[in-house]
């Protein structure tokens, strides 16, 4: 591989035409950032339409809030690392439960 491409988006929501959008990318980024996805751990398998060609890294700061059983307001918050296969034996994931 010679070259690396990255794109990186914040999707102000991903339910927002995002999915359509990245699908102009899909084939031809290697690893693609997404800020303000503002999706929930039960709703992130939208992402997983996108393709099959990534590995796909999610955090949601929706699931605090959700857990309170009371949503009210605008969404916020959530980032997701796509990485493609290809790539994927170099790259690894490090959790960082500091606050």
């Amino acid at each position: 591989m010679d070259k690396l491409s990255v794109l990186s988006v914040n999707c102000h929501g991903y339910n927002i035409g995002m999915g359509s959008y990245l699908d102009r990318f899909r084939d031809t980024c290697d690893i693609i950032l997404l800020q303000e996805t503002w999706l929930s751990d039960c709703n992130v398998v939208k992402l997983d339409y996108l393709s099959d060609n990534y590995i796909i890294y999610h955090s949601s700061a929706m699931q605090d809030k959700i857990k309170t059983g009371f949503v009210s307001g605008r969404p916020f918050g959530g980032t997701a690392v796509l990485i493609r296969k290809e790539l994927s034996g170099h790259c690894y994931r490090i959790i960082n439960n500091k606050n």
